[in-house]
């Protein structure tokens, strides 16, 4: 089944509301115009050719070309490197920890190195890595970090590591020095948000991670709606709608199924527990499989999975 697409240039809010927010049903939009401006694109990206967007990033005027960017390693590093950072182990070897994945903590510049490695390793040649000398300078760093999380970052070459740098609170601890984007006027009422800015809690998070990372299927926090933009690299996603929960759940545990494609990967359920699982996998049915590219918001509705 394949998700809604469109295009800020056509979709008013008023539309956006009528055929997405209040049915609430997903929707893929290019906001591309608007993005040509956020900070966190034009500082935290290696850009190819001019932007030309709106002047204050909100609005969507000129059409721009869909464009592959990568990620400015090197920037992150030297602003952000010193912060300390959750990373999710989502190797296959090291999933089955009480249904969720196995997590440490390391700073940013420990996490860009492990990544710079894995990357150099698995046939890419990284922002940073293009030479030799290179890749043993990165070895050489890797090999004095210290024990624990920065070890384990230290064996970029074990297949049983596969880091991703998931709900990092960036926004929470720099909000008051930058500005990274402005909220596309699809979403000016982030009720979640806005409640959480009066209780000091935040749901703005920034993802990072290589091809193979993911996140175990689940729904947002508090029934919430979420909205999530690409700045670099594609990003696949499995969605099911809130009637498909019964399919999820194990008959024998009631247990959540841990990867929508993989039954059973969890370790904790077999998958003959979910005997309803391929009518909602099968092909006319909910699913929902697509990709989301740079400059592309999703809005996931409320109770999606």
């Amino acid at each position: 089944m394949p998700i809604a697409r469109e295009s800020c240039h056509t979709l008013s809010v008023a539309d956006f509301y009528a055929k997405y927010m209040l049915p609430n049903q997903p929707v893929l939009i290019d906001i591309s115009a608007m993005t040509a401006l956020w900070r966190v694109r034009t500082e935290w990206t290696q850009r190819q050719g001019a932007d030309t967007g709106s002047e204050d990033g909100a609005r969507c005027k000129k059409p721009r070309p869909a464009e592959e960017r990568q990620l400015d390693m090197a920037r992150l590093r030297e602003a952000f490197g010193s912060e300390e950072v959750t990373v999710h182990n989502c190797a296959k070897s090291a999933r089955r920890v009480m249904g969720r994945l196995r997590t440490s903590t390391m700073s940013l510049a420990e996490y860009i190195d492990w990544w710079e490695t894995h990357h150099t390793r698995q046939g890419g040649g990284g922002t940073e890595l293009a030479t030799q000398d290179a890749l043993e300078a990165q070895r050489r760093r890797l090999a004095e970090l210290s024990s624990g999380a920065a070890s384990a970052a230290a064996s970029a070459a074990d297949e049983s590591v596969l880091y991703y740098l998931k709900d990092w609170n960036f926004m929470k601890a720099h909000e008051a020095e930058t500005q990274l984007y402005v909220r596309p006027p699809y979403f000016a009422e982030d009720w979640l948000n806005d409640h959480e800015a009066e209780h000091s809690g935040d749901h703005r998070f920034v993802y990072l991670g290589p091809s193979g990372t993911f996140t175990p299927l689940h729904k947002d926090v508090l029934n919430s709606f979420s909205w999530s933009v690409n700045i670099s690299g594609r990003k696949r996603w499995w969605m099911l709608p809130p009637e498909a929960e019964a399919a999820l759940m194990s008959t024998r545990t009631g247990a959540q199924l841990f990867d929508l494609r993989d039954p059973g990967s969890g370790g904790a359920a077999e998958a003959s527990e979910y005997p309803e699982l391929p009518k909602v996998m099968a092909a006319g049915g909910p699913l929902l499989e697509f990709e989301q590219g740079v400059d592309e918001v999703l809005f996931v509705p409320s109770g999606w999975w």
